[in-house]
């Protein structure tokens, strides 16, 4: 018995690793995105908690950090200051980035509706 209860927290830990692996490998993934409705490229969009970053193919890249959830306004900054509003695309999936001082826009997928 007390050989037993000696593996209990392995298992647990087996367990563990199990149930968040996938969650990791899900922080990492590549969908199709458009800078100011030009070509449609793979970005790979990487979380990281509040913020996340995008990596466009063509090796431009930006990360951005959620600064609220209002809809109506300001909620996400880029790492040089820029304010954008994010809009998330319920019924398609995917969500779109609206610059607040230049208008760009970043339109992106979800991986579902982009196959």
């Amino acid at each position: 018995m007390a050989t037993m209860l000696k593996y209990i927290p392995l298992a647990l830990l087996a367990i563990f690793l199990g149930t968040i692996a996938p969650a990791v490998a899900r922080e990492s993934r590549r969908i199709p995105c458009q800078f100011n409705g030009g070509k449609w490229m793979e970005v790979r969009n990487v979380g990281n908690g509040p913020a996340f970053t995008l990596e466009w193919e063509d090796g431009k890249k930006m990360s951005y950090v959620w600064r609220g959830s209002n809809a109506d306004y300001w909620n996400i900054t880029d790492i040089i200051g820029g304010a954008w509003h994010y809009s998330d695309h319920r019924t398609m999936g995917g969500f779109t980035l609206t610059n607040l001082q230049n208008g760009n826009t970043i339109k992106c997928l979800s991986i579902v509706n982009a196959l």
